[in-house]
């Protein structure tokens, strides 16, 4: 079962990843395009800000899931 976690958190950090580029991007380079008014929804410079923010903290946590942290099943058997 933890083969399949960390599978999806290996797609989920690809998600992340791209999330990160593109706030990033809108940040340095696309500030002219905020804010965007969907109607019912307005998505402000301040929440950009924090989105670039949150979305590394989250791609490093999924790629450390992911690819740098023990199984527990290498764990188990490194102990016996």
């Amino acid at each position: 079962m933890a083969g399949r976690a960390k599978e999806a958190a290996k797609f989920l950090s690809g998600v992340a990843a791209h999330e990160t580029v593109g706030h990033w991007w809108l940040g340095v380079w696309g500030r002219h395009l905020l804010p965007w008014d969907l109607g019912w929804f307005t998505f402000t410079e301040q929440m950009n800000w924090f989105a670039m923010a949150g979305w590394p903290v989250v791609l490093a946590a999924l790629v450390y899931y992911a690819w740098i942290r023990p199984s527990r099943a290498g764990l188990a058997s490194a102990s016996s």
